[in-house]
């Protein structure tokens, strides 16, 4: 009877030393998750740093910069067909002459051989050219300030879209450890369940409910493992780089950026949103539509010297 009872008792106390095992084991997971979750260290991949590097090197914005560079030039180009222009040629070569003359004076023919150079400067000074060219320079410098919107616009988009990847990778990766910790409290409460069952004071029912919420957590810990390889592949894409998620801290969102109220908000968005100053440009860009037409059918007056050396 004593030896029964204390078989017991041993049996008793190993169980209650299992189940405190699995308790550390959970409380383990939950420390992982926060420290996973949490972004503690002071140095790291930042957002800050990320943008920085994205702002010098994405090919996008590059295209964007030397539009509006090419823009630009286009403005010079303009403006220079007021200044005047000039050509220089020059010929050299051998000169051979021939004709009655020569012959009269009992010349062979070919005798007369010399060197010919000639030189002729021309300078070229337009003086009415039908407002085309006041027209071309009014119509350039719109498309610059188009080529300068559209970069900025180009700018914006990439670092929204960086943005969303990064925060993306970090909330797939939170989410792994929620579901990890979810998985190993299930796994926890499946062991408790079965031991109940073996002790006789639970039912088969409910180690079949736990096995069917473990299932659940698993198939969700999957889906979340396969969302964070579809976000570190499109971080690749944006950054051209995998991202070292161990580094990478939380984005802190800078104060007394967001308007107090509504009228300052919409006001800062028709005056720094890149459509409404595009649409702004389209309006005005007709201005010089009326002067190229009519161009063509003014007269084109210029003024020529030539100087022959």
């Amino acid at each position: 009877m004593l030896g029964t009872c204390g078989c017991g008792t041993v049996k008793h106390m190993s169980k209650g030393k299992h189940t405190l095992r699995l308790w550390r084991r959970g409380m383990a997971g939950v420390t992982m998750a926060a420290v996973v979750c949490a972004a503690s260290p002071s140095f790291g991949q930042t957002l800050e740093s990320e943008l920085a590097g994205l702002l010098l090197d994405h090919p996008q914005i590059k295209s964007s910069q030397k539009v509006v560079e090419s823009s630009r030039a286009l403005i010079r180009q303009a403006l220079a067909q007021f200044l005047p222009q000039m050509s220089l040629s020059s010929s050299i070569g051998p000169e051979v002459t021939d004709g009655p003359g020569q012959r009269n004076r009992g010349l062979e023919r070919g005798a007369i051989v010399q060197t010919g150079i000639a030189t002729t400067v021309t300078v070229t000074q337009g003086l009415f050219s039908g407002y085309s060219t006041a027209s071309a320079v009014r119509t350039a410098h719109p498309n610059k300030w188009l080529s300068m919107i559209t970069l900025e616009g180009t700018r914006q988009g990439v670092l929204h879209e960086a943005v969303n990847v990064y925060v993306n990778v970090l909330r797939q990766n939170c989410l792994i450890a929620m579901a990890r910790l979810n998985e190993s409290n299930i796994q926890n409460q499946l062991n408790l369940e079965d031991e109940r069952v073996q002790r006789g004071s639970g039912i088969a029912v409910d180690v079949l409910r736990a096995k069917s919420r473990l299932q659940l957590a698993k198939e969700r810990r999957v889906n979340f493992e396969g969302g964070l390889e579809d976000a570190i592949s499109t971080y690749s894409q944006v950054f051209d780089h995998a991202p070292e998620i161990s580094a990478m801290l939380d984005p802190i969102p800078p104060l007394g950026i967001q308007p107090e109220i509504l009228d300052e908000a919409v006001e800062t968005a028709l005056k720094n949103n890149p459509a409404t100053g595009q649409r702004i440009r389209d309006q005005r860009s007709g201005h010089g539509a009326p002067a190229i037409g009519v161009g063509p059918i003014l007269p084109d007056d210029r003024f020529d010297l030539h100087l022959v050396i």
